[in-house]
């Protein structure tokens, strides 16, 4: 078992019930729990906070002493990144920053993301609940194919999302400035995961250390094994900051 910690986000609007399968493998996992974001409130400065009072001061999960490594799933990537700078800028460098089924930097997010903010803002609330959990549900898990428990999961979780936060990311998301540019001034190295067939945020050519067959989005479900082993094959690496 290495002694790495590992900091993972799933997508805002999601909780760890998400990333169970990767508790199992990584016991001491931190999967830290959202904040309401502040309102026109940057992603950048989002991470600022979240850095700020899950992570840091009284919380002691941040040892700079302890290897960490900072992670994030689908669209928990950028929030991923930007924490990682956060951390950066307080002296602490993590290990490495690893991606599963997420984005680099802003030109992989794809333009039908960004050009749905303006509709999904136009829309009562009922409508988006509606749209959560039955078209977005079965886009995130149609390909992946996932297991009954998995798709209910995902749906549920659709069920409680926090509007105002999955509103918040979205927008911010859609709006973040980070560029392939800004990717190559980390220090951290970074690392990905992908599924070939990915159809909420697809693999661009050479992003992606690994590559999975067939896989879809939520590769850390339905390909739990391949995901986890990519994940404790960085954390048991003894990469030099």
């Amino acid at each position: 078992m290495t002694s790495s910690r590992l900091i993972l986000f799933p997508p805002p609007g999601a909780d760890e019930r998400l990333v169970a399968p990767q508790r199992e493998a990584i016991p001491d996992l931190i999967v830290p729990e959202w904040l309401q974001p502040e309102e026109n409130e940057l992603l950048a400065d989002y991470a600022d906070r979240l850095v700020e009072i899950r992570l840091g001061g009284a919380t002691g999960v941040i040892d700079k002493d302890e290897p960490i490594y900072v992670g994030g799933i689908s669209f928990g990537g950028p929030v991923a990144i930007e924490v990682t700078r956060q951390l950066q800028r307080r002296n602490v460098t993590p290990r490495g920053l690893l991606l599963v089924g997420s984005v680099r930097h802003y030109d992989a997010i794809p333009e039908k993301f960004r050009l749905r903010q303006d509709m999904r803002k136009s829309l009562p609330a009922r409508i988006v609940r509606d749209v959560l959990v039955g078209p977005v549900t079965t886009m995130f898990t149609a390909i992946d194919r996932l297991a009954p428990e998995h798709i209910g999961l995902v749906r549920s979780m659709a069920r409680e999302a926090d509007l105002e936060l999955l509103g918040w990311a979205a927008e911010g998301i859609a709006k973040w400035s980070f560029t392939n540019g800004d990717a190559g001034e980390l220090t951290t190295p970074l690392h990905q995961i992908h599924g070939e067939r990915d159809r909420v945020l697809p693999v661009r050519a050479g992003d992606a250390d690994v590559v999975i067959a067939g896989g879809g989005h939520l590769i850390n479900l339905s390909n739990a094994d391949e995901v986890n082993r990519f994940l404790l094959d960085r954390l048991e690496e003894d990469q030099p900051l």
